[in-house]
């Protein structure tokens, strides 16, 4: 993993020069609407959120003041615990079976002319609205889309497009590069802003609280530099993409379960003439982009876009219209673990305090009925039979809904190579009893652990013992789930550190056959039949295997030398001529700047 510090020098003039084309028409009065995203924090890590009785987890004393200025949610849920598909909900007010975002990297927000639905700043732009987000780490770059509408989108050169992890930056970085942005606005301009902390992300330098009270002080700095801007008054909305398990259910960090700690987030609303309180109603991380547009008095529909031309399941809110029924349905997926590992997908819903999780149609694997309440940790789930609790009825139609709304189209892809998820686009929802097949992944847990552990020692410098070691555990989990890609993906990869081209390749063949069907384990492929010096099989692997990345420079790169040691100097001059033109094409990647 790579971390990059960047601060505002230089950014200033930049910024006036686009906020010079943000028209001449100013509204008599300045407005300004902030979104502030902590990465994977968990509710009960604010202190605002501390129960009675209990000590605070970490300090957050700006996030409290901001949460004593406004209002504070109690039961906020995301609908699915993972960075890129949980952003796309608040930016669209949709549930990801709709969005069709479901996984980091290897999903992409499709182009605005491929869609029914629009993102919160694509509205605010057509209103007049200057929009610039400023984000802190490799899963949020713009080339996964959500940058679209944003005269200004800062992710701060952390596109990684070398595979196997991800980068990221300091949020007070990040923070002074928002605040030089908007002090070159007008005045008179309205401005919308959000920005991404990534502090309580893992891995964590020092330990998950330390980067929870980091992430505090930046926004502390972001909400000093606003009143020193002039723009104090700004109306402020603060949550989180989800939580982080930290070891509970067996998970250490998230995306692969359904618990509590990594569903439940904070959610805070600081606007002018709305009162501070507590609100203990049902809220969703999918009603940020219709209540800021409410703010704004924009109109702004996350309904729209269902196949049906209603709202349906999952679909934001204003909050500000009132509160939300006691007994609206919240849904969440996880199909992180069924893209990477091979392992049942998950889905869950909570309806007036039930929750009821599905992890496949079987006798042998009932649902899992559990009352939730304040506490992160849900009572013991119960199994529910096929008939059901009373109590189980409103979930489960809540599940039956979800899944109708989905779009059933594989997401767009082609945003990888690399990084955090990647791993070839994500099937659908399976069928209920193909699903209940596969290894259910609260069983299966402890793996992710074991398989990370043994990744960690192949990507850090070759070290015998350490290599011999993950070796021990790859082949356990291999003959444990002989399904799993991940685990034949790291076994390929361990053979490629220790210099056995030929084993590599047998071993990325089959993780490209189990599904990890993306462009990184092509290009390991590929040149780990180059390092066997076989050529051809290096061009026949990337025929059989096109459409995983058409339109990769790397692996027609590859191609270029393939054909130069077959000796088809023509092919190869086309190959390489090929791999030139998407490198320039993918570096003059950028969303437009300034505002219109």
């Amino acid at each position: 993993m790579r971390r990059v510090r960047l601060t505002a020098v230089g950014l200033g003039l930049a910024a006036i020069a686009a906020f010079a084309r943000c028209g001449e028409n100013a509204p008599p009065r300045p407005a300004t609407l902030v979104l502030v995203t902590v990465d994977t924090l968990r509710r009960d890590h604010v202190s605002a959120y501390t129960r009675p009785g209990e000590a605070p987890r970490a300090r957050t004393p700006r996030i409290d003041a901001l949460a004593a200025q406004g209002l504070r949610f109690t039961d906020a849920r995301t609908p699915v615990p993972l960075t890129l598909p949980a952003h796309t909900s608040m930016l669209s007010g949709l549930p990801p079976a709709v969005h069709n975002v479901r996984s980091n990297s290897a999903s992409r927000v499709a182009r605005r002319s491929a869609r029914r639905w629009s993102l919160l700043p694509e509205a605010l732009t057509d209103a007049g609205w200057c929009c610039g987000a400023f984000v802190s780490a490799g899963p949020l770059v713009a080339r996964y889309g959500l940058s679209s509408g944003f005269a200004t989108y800062d992710d701060g050169g952390l596109d990684d497009r070398t595979g196997g992890g991800y980068a990221e930056r300091r949020g007070r970085d990040t923070v002074e590069r928002a605040l030089a942005w908007v002090r070159a606005a007008p005045q008179g301009h309205r401005v919308f802003l959000w920005v991404h902390l990534f502090e309580p992300h893992d891995p964590h330098p020092a330990d998950y609280r330390g980067d929870v009270e980091e992430a505090d002080a930046a926004v502390g700095l972001l909400l000093d530099g606003l009143e020193a801007a002039g723009r104090g008054d700004a109306s402020i909305v603060l949550t989180a993409d989800h939580g982080e398990a930290l070891g509970e259910d067996g998970e250490p960090t998230h995306g692969f379960l359904l618990g509590e700690s990594v569903l439940r987030v904070p959610l805070l609303l600081r606007a002018r003439d709305v009162s501070p309180g507590v609100r203990h109603d049902p809220a969703d991380v999918a009603d940020v982009a219709p209540t800021l547009a409410a703010l704004a008095g924009v109109p702004f529909s996350s309904g729209t876009a269902s196949p049906e031309g209603t709202a349906g399941v999952g679909a934001g809110l204003d909050l500000l219209a009132g509160p939300t029924p006691p007994d609206r349905p919240r849904v969440a997926e996880g199909l992180h673990a069924w893209h990477q590992h091979r392992w049942s997908q998950l889905s869950a819903a909570v309806v007036a305090g039930w929750k009821l999780e599905d992890r496949g149609e079987a006798a042998s694997r009932p649902r899992r009925l559990s009352r939730v309440g304040d506490d992160l940790r849900a009572d013991d789930p119960i199994a529910v039979p096929a008939e059901g609790r009373p109590e189980a009825q409103a979930p489960a139609a809540a599940l039956r809904a979800y899944r109708a709304s989905e779009s059933r189209a594989r997401d767009p892809g082609g945003a990888a190579p690399g990084g955090y998820g990647a791993g070839g686009p994500v099937d659908p929802f399976l069928d209920p009893r193909e699903n209940a097949r596969h290894p259910d992944p609260y069983e299966a847990i402890e793996d992710v652990t074991r398989l990370g552990s043994a990744a960690t020692a192949v990507l850090a410098p070759p070290h015998p013992e350490r290599l011999r070691a993950a070796r021990g555990v790859l082949d356990a989990l291999g003959r444990r789930d002989p399904g799993n890609p991940a685990v034949a993906f790291w076994l390929a990869r361990l053979d490629r550190t220790e210099n056995r081209p030929a084993e590599a390749l047998t071993g990325f063949r089959r993780a490209l056959t189990l599904g990890r069907q993306d462009a990184d384990t092509l290009l390991l492929a590929m040149r780990s039949a180059m390092a066997a010096n076989d050529p051809r099989e290096a061009l026949a692997l990337r025929i059989g295997w096109r459409d995983i990345a058409p339109d990769d420079p790397r692996i027609a790169a590859v191609e270029a030398e393939a054909y130069g040691r077959l000796g088809e100097g023509a092919k190869a001059r086309e190959a390489q001529a090929r791999a030139d033109a998407l490198t320039k094409a993918k570096a003059a990647e950028a969303p437009a700047q300034g505002c219109r």
